[in-house]
């Protein structure tokens, strides 16, 4: 995928400097008055120490609100930009989402940066995904897409347990990667073996793979006409550093980024079903 370097690289780094620039000014201003309200405590006579510790914490929670507000602003515009030169279309973004299909009391469940669209006539979605304080630890991605092939009922393909379905049967198939390292659940296996294709199976296989071979832990569930994929990945999507400048928009790290979901529709093949 290419992109038109000076354009969107000029554009975005003027919004990152004009975000940069609210951010500085806004933490100036909140420091001064920090400076002044400690000052003003010193000045009578009597030091306060629980008025004190409670000023610190507004200038800490203030400041962290209004860094988390510029950052997910600038986010926001650096992914759409890219995503708008990948051949997506409909494009939106949220900071914060909500996942659903999870299992059960999993612990503390922080989901963020999601991106909706289209491509290739596929309705699709992603976010980051870290699970905290609970029985699975867990950071990576949940990738959900519309599937065309027809089914009415749920398959699960799982090792990792973070998605939840119910009352499905177990069974195996001919491939023994997959039975060796997933446990498969459906309702009815008819149309379990018709939905899961030898072809389509094997590209499960080399996506839970992952880089050299190294086996991640996955939840894959067809249900309602979608395609969930939880993958572990141990990282997070495009998080840029605002406070560093965009030299090269076609670095290798952003392009891969976004390569391996534009492959991922193409992978599954899910724009041919």
């Amino acid at each position: 995928m290419k992109f038109k370097q000076n354009s969107i690289t000029k554009n975005l780094e003027r919004k990152r400097k004009e975000l940069l620039k609210k951010l500085i000014i806004a933490t100036v201003g909140f420091g001064l008055v920090f400076i002044f309200g400690f000052v003003m405590f010193i000045k009578g006579g009597e030091f306060k120490f629980i008025p004190f510790i409670f000023l610190v914490f507004i200038y800490v929670f203030v400041l962290y609100g209004l860094k988390f507000r510029v950052t997910s602003s600038f986010i926001g515009e650096l992914n759409k930009a890219l995503f708008d030169k990948g051949g997506f279309k409909n494009i939106s973004y949220e900071r914060r989402t909500k996942v659903e299909n999870l299992a059960p009391n999993l612990g503390k469940v922080i989901a963020n940066d999601k991106f909706s669209g289209e491509y290739r006539g596929v309705n699709f979605s992603f976010c980051d995904v870290r699970v905290e304080f609970g029985e699975i630890d867990f950071k990576g991605k949940v990738f959900e897409a519309s599937f065309k092939k027809p089914f009415k009922n749920e398959i699960f393909i799982t090792n990792l347990g973070l998605l939840r379905a119910e009352n499905l049967t177990k069974f195996e198939i001919d491939n023994s990667y997959i039975n060796e390292n997933f446990i498969l659940y459906a309702k009815d296996l008819q149309e379990a073996m018709y939905i899961l294709t030898p072809s389509l199976i094997e590209k499960f296989e080399a996506l839970c793979k992952g880089v050299n071979d190294k086996n991640l832990r996955a939840d894959i569930l067809f249900k309602n006409s979608k395609l969930i994929i939880v993958l572990e990945t141990k990282t997070d999507f495009l998080e840029p550093n605002i406070f560093k400048s965009i030299n090269n928009l076609n670095s290798n790290e952003l392009k891969f980024e976004i390569d391996k979901f534009l492959k991922l529709i193409e992978y599954l093949n899910l724009h041919t079903y």
